[in-house]
């Protein structure tokens, strides 16, 4: 998708403001009104409904009084009026509504300083996604075939701002996402209370690093496309009010993807399924935890494509076992006895090499030490290196 346009935006909101200034009727001076045209909740009074009944009345009395051949007339009269005072009282109803609805965005904004800051409630604890809301948001802007490239873009950033801004978890996470928080877990001096059960605000914190964020996903030279997730990378989530990445590698599922690109050419990647960040690997300082990654069946699972945690491939071929006190893992894959076996042939092996290296370099120390005739030479551990480990947590 291509870079974020300004000028677009900016012609809506005048177009708006267009719409706004010229009315909704025929012209600014037209006292004629269209039968879809809404009747504004100015007009809409206790008076101007009486009136409309009394209206009524009169239709009746005329119609009783009408000569055969202005029946008719007489009737539709009526019918008009009738009409009138049910339109009337049907938009006294919602008028109602409207009013109680900007009364509350009024509060939210006098406490708040914007009703977008108010805080959504999230029930993460089922899903292990980062924000559940993302991909319905998302996913129909992606599939919209009216939309072009750059109206998508538009809307999917729009879409960050407004979730973010509505759950300090959610902006934790995707702040760090874009490097401008060292750790997702710290959110809680994001929010009023230090927790969201729905009606907090950010606070002054909160917004300025959700200021931050609108500044870096809408910066000049911003890209957004959509991608798929790389299977060996790491899968993130939220199990309750903690930020974690699988424990185990691998990204598995629906792997569409959101790649925005900073003008740095760093890149932020979110699973569109649940806004989760996709890494290239375990960080630093964020704990293992249960993803949205759907958990593989013993019978579909391989040592290539394992369904265990304790079995990993590691990215130059070599495999990794964890013996995990013989356990099956209920999630799936058990290496098989051949497997732990040629597991530690391998490890017993590179163990045996490296100490045959130590071995050669101490030996070559001695003789040229020798040959110079300064005696025996003692080599540290540190010039050797440490023995590698020959047990089955290597």
């Amino acid at each position: 998708m291509r870079s974020r346009s300004k000028g677009m935006a900016a012609a809506i909101a005048a177009a708006v403001l267009i719409a706004t200034l010229t009315g909704c009727a025929t012209g600014a001076n037209s006292e004629s009104t269209s039968e879809d045209e809404v009747i504004a909740c100015s007009q809409v009074t206790t008076a101007s409904i009486k009136d409309a009944e009394g209206e009524v009345k009169d239709a009746e009395t005329a119609l009783d009084e009408a000569v055969p051949f202005k029946k008719d007339d007489a009737k539709a009269a009526l019918a008009t009026a009738k009409t009138k005072v049910e339109t009337l009282n049907t938009r006294a109803t919602e008028c109602e509504a409207e009013t109680t609805e900007d009364a509350t965005a009024v509060s939210t904004i006098e406490a708040c300083g914007d009703a977008r800051f108010e805080q959504v409630f999230i029930d993460r604890a089922a899903t292990a996604k980062v924000d559940p809301r993302y991909e319905g948001e998302v996913r129909p802007i992606i599939t919209n075939a009216s939309l072009t490239e750059e109206q998508k873009f538009d809307a999917i950033i729009d879409v960050e701002l407004k979730l973010s801004a509505s759950n300090a978890q959610t902006l934790a996470f995707w702040a760090y996402g874009a490097g401008l928080l060292d750790n997702p877990n710290n959110w809680k001096d994001l929010v009023e209370g230090g927790k969201i059960e729905g009606g907090e605000c950010l606070t002054d914190k909160g917004k300025m690093l959700w200021a931050e964020y609108k500044g870096a996903i809408t910066g000049k030279g911003v890209s957004l496309a959509v991608s798929e997730a790389n299977p060996n990378s790491t899968n993130t989530g939220v199990n309750g009010e903690q930020a974690v990445v699988d424990i185990q590698t691998g990204i598995s599922g629906d792997m569409m993807t959101i790649v925005i690109t900073f003008a740095d050419g760093s890149q932020m990647k979110k699973l569109v399924r649940c806004g989760n960040l996709e890494l290239p690997s375990a960080p630093p300082g964020i704990p293992p935890g249960t993803t949205d990654n759907p958990e593989k069946k013993p019978e579909e699972s391989s040592s290539q494509n394992p369904a265990n945690p304790g079995y990993i491939v590691r990215d130059n071929g070599e495999h990794q076992v964890n013996w995990n006190n013989g356990n099956t893992d209920p999630r799936g894959y058990q290496p098989s006895a051949e497997d732990v076996a040629a597991a530690q042939r391998a490890a017993e092996q590179k163990a045996a090499a490296e100490q045959a290296e130590r071995d050669r370099i101490a030996q070559a120390a001695r003789d040229a030490a020798n040959n110079n005739g300064a005696g025996t030479v003692e080599t540290s551990t540190e010039e050797l290196g440490e023995s590698a480990p020959t047990g089955p947590d290597w």
